[in-house]
């Protein structure tokens, strides 16, 4: 059973920081430039999502708590 303060997991707060970005945020900017510049950060997070999904299913599969721990940059091949 996973304890209160693990929740949201990193993986979980990256996905509902892009979707409110996505979804709240983007519809309503006429910036062109804020426009891209929130772009770009959609699309960092959602390389992080996959990262974080990867960095999870390597642990889980080696016999961890699926968590990403790690502080340090993970380096996919």
């Amino acid at each position: 059973m996973t304890a209160p303060h693990d929740r949201p997991t990193p993986q979980e707060l990256a996905e509902a920081v892009r979707e409110f970005l996505q979804e709240e945020i983007l519809p309503i900017l006429d910036d062109h430039r804020l426009k891209f510049r929130t772009l770009v950060a959609i699309n960092g997070l959602g390389i992080a999502e996959r990262e974080l999904r990867a960095t999870t299913s390597f642990a889980t599969s080696r016999g961890g708590s699926g968590r990403a721990t790690s502080t340090k940059p993970c380096t996919l091949a």
